[in-house]
């Protein structure tokens, strides 16, 4: 063994960190990172939600042995010193795939009662298209310090016929990431993810919009037109954040934590909670840059 074996867990860590330094002070879009990090320092109920229920869902899916390939990152059951790097690339390259296109569809995990059934896969479509409509109400909302409380729920329950059309779009995604079996893994990890992305703003579209789903259908559309440079922008820098975190977390939580199981889960949550909600926050700045809101428009000043 190399008398540096030791410290690779924190190479990934330094090297985790440097990125996340670089998209806060040297990246183009630096202002809108600083922004999103902001905007979470004083609404801190939405990451608290989201970590509670990583927690929560890893704890249930290790208590029903369901210790595979899931959507929350996980350390994994191989060690990443030993294993060859190829394999470590490729499995960190396909979890951040994934995980980079669940970013604009779930800020709340619920854990799987009946793996692979279609029942499990519309309760999960239905819970996340909510909470994330929620969201974006909520991001919303939080622009205007007069807004009411209770407000964005009740904007979200307005609006559940598209509510209902945005679970029934995600529905593919969480019947296929459920199906046990290999012959399931290159859907997952490499088709379903581009699936995802193609649908990325509609959650925030049907937030800012009150219409039909097909006038919120052109608003996403016109996002794409007018953002899409930006966003592919932001997703060259967001995979290597994701691949990163994937990475340490295979390696940091043993090296830390040791056999304190819950320990663990809540370290994996707090990681993976914070970076998913800092990366869709500055997402949803630049959709809302170039979008309306109430038929005003919305600059990233006012964010």
């Amino acid at each position: 063994m190399s008398p540096y074996q030791d410290a690779i867990p924190f190479l990934w860590l330094g090297g985790f960190a440097l990125c996340l330094g670089l998209h806060l002070f040297l990246h183009p879009l630096a202002k809108v990172f600083r922004q999103a990090l902001h905007w979470l320092g004083r609404h801190p109920a939405p990451l608290l939600w989201l970590t509670a229920s990583l927690t929560f869902s890893r704890f249930w899916e290790h208590r029903l042995g369901m210790q595979g390939e899931t959507i929350e990152a996980t350390s994994e059951g191989w060690t990443m010193e030993m294993a060859p790097w190829p394999h470590i690339f490729l499995h960190g390259l396909a979890n951040a795939w994934q995980q980079f296109g669940l970013l604009f569809h779930r800020v709340l995990a619920f854990p799987s009662f009946w793996p692979g059934h279609w029942a499990d896969a519309t309760l999960q479509a239905l819970i996340c298209a909510f909470t994330q409509v929620w969201f974006g109400c909520y991001l919303i909302n939080t622009r205007n310090i007069f807004t009411e409380e209770g407000l964005s729920l009740r904007q979200t329950l307005i609006r559940w016929p598209n509510v209902i059309a945005l679970a029934a779009c995600q529905w593919p995604w969480w019947w296929i990431q459920k199906q046990p079996g290999p012959e399931w893994n290159f859907a997952k990890q490499w088709l379903l993810p581009e699936y995802l992305l193609f649908l990325a703003p509609l959650p925030l579209a049907i937030a800012t919009l009150r219409g039909s789903f097909f006038h919120v259908g052109e608003l996403t559309l016109q996002w794409w037109l007018q953002r899409g440079k930006l966003l592919a922008s932001f997703s060259v820098t967001a995979l290597p954040i994701l691949a990163l975190l994937h990475f340490c977390l295979g390696v940091l939580p043993d090296q830390i934590l040791g056999n304190w199981l819950m320990a663990r889960f809540l370290m994996e949550a707090v990681l993976v909670a914070t970076i998913h909600l800092w990366l869709f926050v500055s997402a949803a700045l630049l959709l809302l840059w170039g979008g309306y809101v109430d038929d005003a428009p919305v600059s990233l000043e006012e964010a």
